[in-house]
């Protein structure tokens, strides 16, 4: 069965006229607005121009002395003297941008490469909607994964306010900048083009209130597209389920057939399925709003979730996606959920938000959790377990809860991360600078117990911020201390034993299998047969 949806989304409608020019080229679009619109922007975007192009702040020279930090704690490189000198260029790059005197800028794409994921461009005339920011494009492409990670190169958000998105978005359509579209949050239904130019093109005078005088001499052509049209898209329905098809064939479940808005709960487990009429399940958008339901489990076929969200009933989720990258919003006001048991990639800030009786988290899988992950109104959170592989974890991931104690292992190679955050940011109504002052926001409330192993990140962490730290004893065997015995051990003891340059015993104790109180030989036999008998 299917049936026809209709959804709000982009469509250009406007093409750049010369100044004095009533005729637009969207025909009757234009019947039922102002007949002035063609010749105007949205205030908010043409203050934004004005500010940063036209009459833009002084210039001031940036404090370079938390650069190091700035490397590490928040564009996340370890090692920066590996990378070539482009990337080295790139990091000197978002470090002066970020931390201007604005102080309210962020490098996404710069970050994004940096990291090595992929980033693609927006386009103004791609078929694929997920990549043309002026096509109708549905809603539940959100949870694609076959695409380039689509993200502004500069964004403009306020930093009392980090919670929400990037008040304004600028995505260059080519490497040099020259042309740019620029996406207000404020203004739902205008993004503008606009083009750094040195001679305006024929026809077209500094008098149209699409020209702007730039500082540098040159001048910026604003062209405004209006969502002026609905995508249609269709849906499918195939047992409780309601489903909508990605370009690739793959199906994103949408809705579903149980029903809403009743008192009645519905006990029973509910698993998203692997495939529905022949096509793949890759994602969740939305599907179980307002139901009864009270378990879920999501399986490791789903790859992307967005919006397990207002669920009055749910009290255990279970997401068992070892490639999935849990993201911002995806699971959402939930108010009776309890426990949620958790095996994904990584996860980013806001996962898991406005669950006030959660209680118990445990995670597996994941080398990283962004900041503030866990820690938009889960009050009630106290029982955390963390992945052994867990590598990276930011500022305020745990702030807000009841957590009284984290457990890490050796594995920890990044605590405190700042995340893609402006240089000055609020909290309790005091305004500090994220990175000098690293103290102000922890990964989790100061009472916190922080347990792991010695002479780790973890350790010096907690040291440093003057966190209860308690010492765990490593397993005999477990050289590295990540939670298992095996070749990777081996691997460290032969390279100690044989002194390579850098060996280094995390946990002498630990390397000590035989315990007669020296490291040797002896225990790498006992290192073998412990491996073989596993």
């Amino acid at each position: 069965m299917k049936k026809t949806n209709r959804i709000i989304a982009a469509m250009m409608a406007a093409a750049m006229l010369p100044a004095g020019s009533m005729t637009a080229s969207a025909g009757d679009y234009y019947s039922s607005y102002d007949p002035d619109r063609n010749l105007r922007i949205f205030e908010g975007t043409e203050e934004y121009i004005t500010e940063h192009y036209v009459n833009p702040a002084p210039e001031t020279e940036v404090d370079m002395s938390l650069f190091d930090d700035f490397v590490r704690y928040s564009l996340e490189i370890r090692d920066y003297d590996s990378l070539s000198e482009e990337q080295k260029e790139l990091c000197k790059y978002v470090y002066t941008t970020e931390r201007s005197s604005t102080a309210s800028t962020i490098c996404s794409r710069a970050r994004f490469e940096l990291q090595g994921k992929p980033v693609g461009r927006i386009s103004l005339d791609d078929p694929d909607p997920s990549i043309n920011i002026t096509t109708p494009a549905p809603a539940f492409y959100s949870v694609r994964t076959d695409i380039p990670y689509i993200v502004s190169d500069i964004g403009y958000v306020d930093p009392a306010n980090l919670n929400g998105a990037s008040r304004i978005g600028e995505y260059w359509l080519n490497d040099e900048g020259t042309e740019r579209v620029i996406v207000n949050n404020d203004c739902s239904y205008e993004v503008v083009k606009v083009v750094f130019t040195d001679e305006l093109p024929e026809g077209v005078s500094e008098s149209n209130p699409r020209v702007f005088k730039a500082a540098d001499g040159g001048y910026i052509v604003a062209e405004p597209y209006y969502i002026t049209e609905e995508a249609e898209y269709e849906t499918y329905t195939s047992d409780i389920w309601v489903y909508a098809l990605l370009p690739d064939g793959n199906a994103v479940i949408v809705d579903s057939t149980l029903p809403k808005f009743e008192e009645d709960k519905i006990d029973e487990t509910i698993t998203f399925p692997a495939e529905l009429d022949g096509h793949p399940v890759v994602g969740v958008f939305q599907a179980l709003s307002f139901t009864g339901v009270t378990r879920i489990v999501v399986p490791e076929n789903i790859r992307c979730i967005s919006g397990i969200k207002d669920m009055p009933y749910l009290e255990e989720i279970v997401i068992d996606s070892p490639e999935m990258s849990l993201t911002g919003g995806s699971i959402l006001s939930c108010p009776e959920l309890k426990k949620a048991d958790i095996n994904v990639k990584e996860i980013y800030a806001g996962a898991i938000s406005e669950c006030e009786a959660l209680e118990t988290l445990n995670i597996k899988g994941a080398k990283r959790i962004s900041s503030y992950a866990f820690s938009r109104n889960l009050p009630a959170l106290k029982n955390v377990t963390l992945p052994k592989e867990l590598e990276a974890i930011g500022q305020g991931a745990f702030i807000g809860t009841a957590v009284k104690e984290l457990t890490f292992t050796s594995a920890l190679k990044l605590s405190g991360l700042i995340g893609t955050v402006p240089a000055y940011t609020y909290v309790g109504g005091e305004k500090i600078d994220s990175l000098a002052d690293q103290n102000a926001v922890l990964i989790a409330e100061k009472d916190c117990i922080i347990k792991g192993f010695s002479n780790t990140e973890i350790e010096r962490y907690a040291n440093a911020h003057d966190m209860t730290f308690v010492v765990l004893d490593g397993e005999k065997g477990d050289i590295n201390n990540d939670g298992d015995i095996n070749i990777a051990d081996a691997v460290v003891l032969k390279s100690f034993l044989h002194a390579k340059k850098n060996s280094i015993l995390v946990d002498w104790n630990a390397a000590d299998l035989n315990s007669d109180s020296s490291v040797d030989a002896y225990d790498m036999i006992s290192m073998r047969k412990k491996i073989l008998s596993e």
